[in-house]
Parts: C-alpha cells; structure tokens; sequence
C-alpha cells in the first residue's frame, strides 16, 4: 500500500481530533460528575475516644495541612456527630471561602436577592441541631447529643461558576477544602449560639 504525505498527514490528523475529542468529552464528564463517593463519615459509637466526639471521620484523610479532603459530586451523603455538648455551638468551617469569588452582575442588579452560596456544598440537611449553611461552612446549635447531617457537594462546573479566577480547576481529585468540627467562640443568635469562652 502506497501512502503519500498527504495520507499520512490525514491520518495523523484524523488520530489526533478523535484523541483530542476523547480527552476534551472526559474533562467535561468530570466537571459535571454527581457520582463520586462520600468522603466524610461517622465514628464507630461502640469504640468511641474522647477526641472523636462531635468529630467527622474523613475517609480521604487529611493533606499536609490538616485539612479534611472531600470530591466535587457527592450525592445523598450523610454522617453523625456523637456525644455533643448541649449549650455548645460547632462549626465544620469550609476554607473555600477563602478563594477569590467572581462578581455577581445579577446580585447588582438586583441587590435585594439573596447571596448564593459559594462554598462546596450544595445542599444539606441537620438533625439534632440548628444549623446555618454559608460560604464559611455549616454552623451548628445542638440540640441533641448527635446530630445527624445529610449533604450533597456541588459538581466542579457548579463550584468553579463562583471561583473561576481559580487556576488550575482541578475536577478529578479530593481537595482539602474543610477542617474537622470544633467549638465555635462567636456569639450566634439565629441558631441561639452564645460565644463559649
């Protein structure tokens, strides 16, 4: 079979739009992923130590910084928090209210709409607490000695919507985006937190 250049530079060609096209379709899979498994979890009750009351169990672990790593597209979560102290406020604090957000032309516009949520979690749902969900994370008032917390994370395409000055958007792996839960020393009077010094 006799190929000339010209074949030979279509076939090339041909290979690399099908890679390229292969790779681009599995970059935006990634970026609308709601499938990813659940990364935080409970403690056992039966063997429970001090230090893992009212504490998550991270099953991605933690990076170099402490920081609990959790996916984008965690669907139907949920985790219990055991043996916390009434007249105590928690927060679990999510550190991706520290990136840069991008400016919401519609919140000007209209500035009497309510500021969306810009954090990692789409939604949540308490028991055993009052709760407030912001940027900052989700901040409890127990009412209970363990609270149960079902969640969901937003998709990397509905998180980087409000960080898109955000480089690289990394889709594919866990990010440490939140510290474990520990004793709020503010004063909170929506969910009935008074600060605990």
């Amino acid at each position: 079979m006799h190929m000339t250049i010209r074949h030979v530079c279509l076939l090339v060609l041909s290979f690399s739009a099908l890679f390229s096209e292969a790779a681009t379709g599995g970059l935006i899979r990634e970026r609308y992923r709601t499938d990813r498994s659940c990364s935080l979890s409970s403690f056992s009750q039966a063997d429970l130590q001090p230090y893992e009351a009212c504490s998550v169990l991270p099953l991605n672990g933690e990076n170099k910084f402490g920081r609990i790593l959790i996916q984008f597209g965690e669907t139907d979560c949920q985790f219990e928090l055991q043996q916390c102290l009434p007249n105590v406020c928690y927060v679990l604090r999510d550190f991706s209210a520290l990136l840069p957000k991008d400016l919401n032309l519609t919140s000007l516009q209209t500035p009497s709409n309510i500021p969306i949520n810009t954090g990692i979690f789409r939604n949540i749902s308490v028991e055993g607490a009052n709760f407030i969900l912001s940027d900052e994370g989700i901040f409890l008032s127990p009412s209970s000695d363990n609270i149960i917390i079902r969640y969901s994370t937003k998709s990397c395409a509905e998180f980087y919507q409000h960080h898109g000055r955000e480089w690289p958007q990394i889709c594919s792996e866990p990010m440490g985006l939140l510290s474990n839960v520990y004793p709020l020393y503010q004063t909170l009077d929506s969910i009935g937190c008074q600060a605990n010094l």
